[in-house]
């Protein structure tokens, strides 16, 4: 076995002092809590933290995991294990219909069966305990890796870093992904720097946390595991056959171990709920022929199967890759101001990266790849940055084939992460050079321009107050970032506090009503707003409306593809509140698309949510709407759909072929491939015997 570090060398690399290291990473992590706390203070819950809340605290109870399949359990065990009865009341499970019924269950839960804001709170004293736990595990990792000076920066820098700061307190899976994939990273550095047993240990270890925190941990694993092997037949040419095959049984046991990490997860159990059931909201097996690769549905088929993984975990796999790979439909895209329609450009996500770090920092790495050029790293040091690169290039490369560009940068933190660990090795380098006299006009000058670039980093980013809606000057910055961007990194929905206070203030004094649009959440808080339409019998044909209308910044963006002009619209109206990514709008609204459009919404809850099985009604609606809105192409889908249920194969036929026939929407082709193919089986029957309804992409 090959030596790469002596313990004396490994000793000075980490530092004199067996305590200080180790204090100084906890207090820069206590700092990165408090600065966390400081930049998100004000937010309100994001669209999916209610669910995962609630789905973490029924596992914990129930030892059930019917509840948001879509996420593995880590986090949300972690975060349920911290709410305690007297905080977060449940009611008995009962079983639900697809997404939208378990949505409305959690939030009813949150918003209305208990204190949201005492949820909220106990919520984000557990993830910042959660997040913090795992970021020192990080640094003491970086610090027996790359010794103090980078630990230390590395921790500083995701202080510092707004998304990942904003972060810290969400019951999401994005951070600890981010975290969990550095750590297997890391530890799969050390492996094939000692092929210590410890290291498979720390390995197969920290690979099952990365699998129990999110499906498209995958991805970054998958790399790992390829960059291990091919690492091990780079070193086999040295090493004798007795070594090399041992090695390889070594990432055997760190993958067996990974996966066994991943079923305690589930308490070593296949089946959904104790009792051996699966209720979900549902069937495993639609859900895997909800995918449209054969490929997939075969891998997902074959594991359910032979009960290779827990069902639960192989679910919400069938969903992330209909969602995620497969995507739910999205055909728009708009990135830096430009509007892209039925195409991705190859730009989106290096877009969704550089325009949410700060502009320090994207200078800050430009000048540390030519320091790191010119640096030394030991054998160790390499192939540790190795794996990290390695890993965030394998979960880059996976961002870059999926067709889900929805989410921004939250689902690309592993390449952030990566990207930090740059620019702290680039800092010892610094630092080191300045200690040896060398080239010293260069090292002086990159050791200003860090300086500088530090002090600009932390002027820039320790004023921001929502840190999640961060984006530098290149993206119109926090204010702006709307006019040229449209993904989930410009708002998640986190405003709802000073929207409920512009509502108690103005709204509940005055007469006119507020159109913000129901949800469990308003209801909870007892505001006053409601739908533009509230009831499928609404006659409101001419579609005039006057009150406040709750608007996304995003709303104000012209469409032409979409025939939307917002100026049109909202022309006898003003903006009398603003709040980040909202705003609130006063004055008359006369459309009757916009009539129709809400119409549209109310049968969709309707349909999916309230289980309605009016059909005919539907068809009524549903036509109403089109003929008003004949942009709203998903209607064809929808009335279609509900001529199946009653029968009607003729027009069950006009409505889908309506749909792939229309120019005036781009959709997406993969999915009017499904539509096409929904007609061909029409047309190959002269009944609709075994013929089901369509299941809309934005379902997932």
């Amino acid at each position: 076995m090959s030596k790469l570090i002596p313990k004396q060398a490994a000793a000075e690399k980490r530092g004199p002092s067996t305590w200080l290291m180790p204090a100084l990473l906890i207090a820069l992590v206590l700092l990165a809590v408090l600065r966390s706390q400081m930049g998100t203070r004000l937010d309100s819950f994001t669209i999916d933290e209610p669910w995962h809340i609630v789905a973490g605290a029924s596992y914990v109870r129930t030892g059930d995991w019917r509840l948001n399949p879509e996420h593995p359990p880590l986090t949300k065990l972690w975060a349920g294990a911290l709410m305690s009865e007297s905080v977060l009341a449940l009611p008995p499970l009962t079983p639900l219909i697809d997404k939208t019924q378990e949505r409305d269950y959690v939030e009813r839960i949150v918003y209305l069966d208990n204190d949201p804001l005492a949820v909220q709170k106990r919520a984000r004293l557990a993830m910042f305990a959660f997040n913090g736990l795992l970021l020192l595990l990080l640094g003491l990792l970086a610090w027996r890796i790359f010794g103090p000076v980078p630990a230390a920066a590395l921790l500083t820098l995701v202080a510092l870093e707004p998304t990942l700061s904003a972060h810290m307190p969400l019951v999401m899976t994005d951070l600890p992904l981010g975290l969990t994939l550095m750590l297997s990273a890391c530890c799969a550095g050390l492996l094939v720097s000692d092929w210590r047993w410890r290291s498979v240990l720390l390995t197969g270890l920290a690979m099952g946390l990365a699998l129990a925190t999110k499906h498209s941990a995958l991805a970054g694993l998958a790399a790992l595991g390829l960059g291990l092997v091919l690492v091990l037949a780079w070193q086999s040419r040295r090493a004798g056959l007795r070594v090399s095959i041992k090695r390889l049984c070594q990432l055997t046991v760190v993958a067996l171990l990974a996966v066994a990490v991943l079923w305690a997860h589930y308490g070593l159990r296949f089946h959904t709920s104790p009792d051996g059931s699966d209720p979900f909201n549902r069937e495993i097996s639609a859900k895997i022929e909800d995918l449209h690769r054969p490929v997939l549905r075969t891998i997902l088929g074959t594991a359910d199967e032979y009960r290779l993984l827990p069902r639960p975990y192989l679910w919400g796999l069938a969903d992330t890759l209909r969602a995620g790979v497969e995507g739910r439909g999205q055909v728009t895209h708009l990135l830096w101001g430009q509007q892209y329609i039925n195409e991705s450009p190859w730009h989106v996500w290096p877009s969704q990266i550089v325009s949410k770090l700060p502009l320090a920092t994207l200078l800050m790495l430009a000048l540390a790849l030519m320091v790191l050029l010119r640096g030394r790293l030991d054998r160790a040091e390499r192939l540790c940055l190795l794996m990290v690169m390695i890993m965030a290039g394998g979960h880059f490369a996976a961002l870059a084939g999926s067709q889900g560009a929805y989410a921004g940068i939250r689902h690309a933190l592993p390449v952030v992460f990566a990207l930090l660990l740059v620019i702290a090795l680039a800092l010892r380098q610094v630092v080191t050079d300045l200690g040896t006299h060398t080239d010293a006009r260069r090292v002086q000058f990159h050791a200003a321009a860090l300086a500088v670039l530090l002090t600009v980093l932390l002027a820039t980013t320790l004023p921001e107050p929502r840190l999640y809606e961060f984006h530098n000057r290149l993206a119109g910055g926090s204010e702006n970032a709307w006019r040229n961007f449209s993904n989930e990194s410009v708002s998640l929905g986190q405003r709802f506090h000073e929207i409920r206070a512009f509502h108690d203030e103005v709204v509940v004094s005055g007469e006119l009503p507020f159109f913000g649009g129901r949800s469990r959440q308003s209801e909870g808080a007892g505001l006053r707003n409601r739908n533009l339409v509230e009831s499928l019998y609404e006659d409101n044909v001419d579609g005039i409306y006057d009150g406040y209308f709750l608007v996304s910044m995003s709303a104000l963006v012209p469409w032409p593809a979409w025939d939307w002009d917002p100026d049109t619209f909202y022309a006898e109206t003003d903006e009398v509140f603003r709040a980040g990514h909202m705003h609130v709008r006063k004055g008359r609204i006369r459309d009757p698309r916009a009539r129709a459009n809400s119409i549209a919404s109310r049968l969709f809850d309707y349909i999916y949510r309230d289980n309605g099985d009016d059909w005919e009604m539907v068809i009524q609606r549903g036509s109403e709407v089109m003929a008003v809105n004949p942009r709203m192409v998903a209607g064809h889908i929808e009335i279609g759909n509900a001529h199946i249920r009653l029968g009607q194969r003729e027009e069950a036929l006009a409505a889908y072929q309506a749909f792939v026939g229309q120019t005036l929407v781009p959709m997406d082709p993969a999915f009017v491939n499904l539509v096409r193919q929904q007609i061909a089986r029409i047309e190959a029957s002269e009944t609709l015997n075994g013929i089901t309804p369509m299941r809309p992409p934005f379902l997932e």
